[in-house]
C-alpha cells in the first residue's frame, strides 16, 4: 500500500522542481532578452546618439536636456550607460548646470522597458491592465520626480550648488576605471557574449564626439586576436553578420537582434506566468496575495510598510544593479494579481 503513494508522492515532488528549474530559466533569458533588446537600440542609434550632444547652445535649454536624456536612454535602453556618458561630457568640460536636466531624463527614459514588458501582455485584458498600471506607476513618478525637481533647480541652482560643495575638497586625481560589481551581469554574460559583444569605448566616444573614433564604422566588437583564416576575430555569432564577416550592415544587425531579444521576451513572460499558475494553485496564491499585500501585523506600525518595501526596492536594485531589470520583473508579478499596485509603488 505505501509504494503507491510513495511513488506519488516522488512524482509530485519532482514534477514540482521541474517546474521551479523551468521558472528559473524563464527569468535568466528573461533577463537575457533585456539585454539583447538594450544592445540592439545601441546597435541601431549607432552615431545618431553623438548628434544629440553635439549643439552645445541648444543644450541650455533645461526642457531640451530632459528630451534628449530620454531619447538617449531609450535608444541604449540602459540609464546607467547615459548617465556615465553624460558624466564623460561633464568630466571632458561640458557645465554640470547643463548635464542635470539630462540626468533627470535618463531617469525617465529607462521605464520605457517597462511598458515593452506591459504590452507583451496585450493577450489578458485583466493581466494586460494591472501590468500596464504596475509599469506606468514607475513612469508617473519618474516624470513628477524630474518635472518638480527640474523647475526648482532652474529657479535655484540647488543641485548644482550642492554637488559643488560635496567634491570641492576631492583630490584633483582622476579616477574613472573604478566599476561597481555587477552580479547579475556576471551570470548573464557567458550567454549573452556568445551571440553579439559591443565596444562600449566607441559608444561612449561617439556620444562624447571624440576624434579617436571618429572613423570609426561599427560599435561591434572587432580585433580580439583570435583570427582564423576566412572567419571573424571575435568569437561570438553576430560577429559573422558584421564587418569581419558577410558585413550586412547594422540597421539590419540591430533590426534581427532586436526581432530575437522581442521573441526572447515575450516568450519567457508567457513562460513564468504560465509556470506560476501552476505551481501556485488558489489556496496558495491567495496566502502569497494577502502575505506581500499586507501591512506589518505590528500594531502601531502598520505605517513602515511602504518604506519597508521602499528599502527592498533600493536592495535588490542594488543587487541586481538595474532598476529597469529590478521593476520589468515585477510587472509581470502585478499582471499576474501577487503584488498590488498600492505594494508596487514604493
Amino acid at each position: 500500500m505505501k509504494s503507491p503513494v510513495n511513488a506519488q508522492v516522488l512524482k509530485e515532488i519532482a514534477v514540482t522542481v521541474t517546474k521551479l528549474v523551468s521558472l528559473l530559466a524563464c527569468l535568466y533569458f528573461f533577463i537575457c532578452s533585456l539585454s539583447f533588446l538594450s544592445d540592439s537600440f545601441r546597435i541601431l542609434g549607432g552615431k545618431n546618439i553623438g548628434a544629440l550632444f553635439s549643439d552645445s547652445e541648444l543644450l541650455k535649454n533645461p526642457v531640451v536636456g530632459v528630451m534628449i536624456g530620454v531619447l538617449v536612454t531609450v535608444l541604449v535602453q540602459s540609464s546607467s550607460t547615459s548617465t556615465s556618458i553624460i558624466v564623460g561630457l561633464v568630466s571632458a568640460g561640458a557645465p554640470v548646470k547643463t548635464a542635470i536636466p539630462m540626468i533627470m531624463g535618463a531617469n525617465i527614459g529607462t521605464s520605457v522597458t517597462n511598458i515593452i514588458v506591459a504590452l507583451t501582455q496585450a493577450g489578458d485584458r485583466e493581466q494586460f491592465r494591472k501590468a500596464f498600471a504596475c509599469a506606468n506607476v514607475h513612469d508617473m513618478f519618474n516624470w513628477l520626480s524630474a518635472f518638480i525637481l527640474v523647475i526648482i533647480e532652474c529657479l535655484t541652482g540647488y543641485l548644482e550648488k550642492l554637488t559643488g560643495k560635496l567634491v570641492e575638497n576631492v583630490g584633483a586625481t582622476n579616477v574613472t576605471d573604478v566599476k561597481s560589481p555587477d552580479f547579475l551581469k556576471a551570470l548573464t554574460k557567458p550567454f549573452t557574449k556568445v551571440l553579439v559583444q559591443l565596444d562600449k569605448d566607441v559608444l561612449k566616444g561617439w556620444a562624447q564626439n571624440s576624434l579617436e573614433y571618429e572613423n570609426a564604422t561599427t560599435i561591434l566588437r572587432t580585433g580580439c586576436h583570435q583570427h582564423a583564416p576566412g572567419g571573424p576575430s571575435c568569437k561570438y555569432l553576430f560577429a559573422h553578420l558584421g564587418p569581419e564577416g558577410v558585413n550586412i550592415g547594422e540597421s539590419y544587425i540591430g533590426v534581427i537582434l532586436l526581432a530575437i531579444s522581442l521573441c526572447m521576451l515575450c516568450g519567457c513572460l508567457i513562460g513564468m506566468v504560465k509556470i506560476l499558475n501552476a505551481i501556485l494553485g488558489t489556496k496558495v496564491k491567495s496566502v502569497i496575495e494577502n502575505v506581500i499585500n499586507a501591512d506589518i501585523p505590528i500594531r502601531g506600525l502598520g505605517w513602515l510598510t511602504g518604506y519597508l518595501a521602499m528599502l527592498v526596492g533600493a536592495i535588490m536594485t542594488i543587487l541586481v544593479q538595474s532598476s529597469s531589470v529590478f521593476t520589468s520583473t515585477l510587472t509581470p508579478l502585478a499582471g499576474a494579481g501577487l503584488v498590488s499596485l498600492e505594494r508596487a509603488y514604493p
